[in-house]
């Protein structure tokens, strides 16, 4: 367990930063020092290094594994339990009965990942645990970076183009072609024509169509990344949060985007630590 924090006049204060598996360890000297490198990863890395040692495969002869059902049986295998959380969770993730199969050799974040695009949700493994969370458009924001709230230290905010239209198509019990489509219209009426497609022919029925076209879409613009900034460290800043900032050397003023990736650094010589947030659409 990592815990950052300052000796105050008030005692030692210290925030969890998340637990961590020890991967390497290093010894180094130089004049007047000596060193002990750690090298940690989290459940990630842990997935990264797991590999089946036989072929895993759901829902071949009958539908009984949801995509969540899947994902839980394989973060299993590092011993780390995907928890049934108070987090929205998309239909989707509960209703899609996928034909999925892990071969040997097959590292374990590419089976995640692969589940994880049939679906809007996300992933997050902070520690012994791990949870899934739909990020819904419409989540209302947790924290607020601001000047005479939070003070930023420095600000990057971008405007990126990511997919306007996607279409998915699948199959249905007659082995008919059918198609769905999701629209980002505010796009579309700016003339961005950029189109992702899938075909995935466990796809079935409509309803499975419409939510993967969705789901397409909504992962294209999370994973734009528009904004990051650095800021002294919160303690309620959590992935997936959504926050509200407002930074007038960029104009920006009270828009909103979703945490997707969290670092804290330490500065040894100016006794302090730094927290950058990497930032997507809300």
């Amino acid at each position: 367990e990592l815990r950052l924090g300052y000796r105050t006049t008030y005692g030692n204060l210290t925030a969890t930063a998340g637990h961590f598996w020890i991967d390497a360890w290093q010894y180094a000297s130089a004049p007047d020092i000596s060193r002990l490198t750690i090298t940690a990863i989290d459940g990630w890395g842990l997935m990264r290094h797991w590999t089946p040692r036989f072929q895993l495969r759901w829902n071949k002869a009958s539908s009984t594994k949801t995509v969540w059902q899947i994902m839980y049986r394989i973060i299993a295998r590092i011993g780390i339990e995907l928890t049934d959380s108070n987090w929205p969770r998309s239909t989707a993730i509960d209703n899609f009965y996928p034909d999925f199969t892990v071969t040997p050799g097959t590292p374990g974040t590419r089976a995640l990942n692969k589940l994880l695009s049939f679906v809007p949700d996300r992933l997050v493994m902070p520690g012994t645990y791990a949870f899934t969370k739909n990020p819904l458009a419409s989540e209302a924001t947790s924290y607020v970076y601001s000047p005479d709230i939070h003070q930023l230290l420095t600000g990057t905010f971008n405007h990126a183009i990511t997919t306007s239209w996607a279409r998915a198509a699948g199959r249905n019990s007659s082995a008919n072609r059918i198609v769905a489509h999701a629209f980002d219209w505010t796009a579309l009426a700016d003339a961005i024509d950029i189109l992702d497609l899938d075909y995935d022919p466990n796809l079935a029925t409509a309803t499975r169509l419409q939510e993967r076209a969705d789901a397409m879409l909504r992962l294209a613009a999370l994973e734009a990344t528009p904004a990051t900034i650095t800021a002294p460290p919160s303690l309620f800043a959590e992935l997936l949060d959504v926050v509200e900032i407002t930074d007038p050397r960029c104009g920006v003023d009270q828009d909103t985007y979703r945490i997707m990736a969290l670092r804290a650094d330490y500065h040894r010589r100016r006794h302090r630590y730094d927290q950058t947030l990497t930032l997507a659409a809300p």
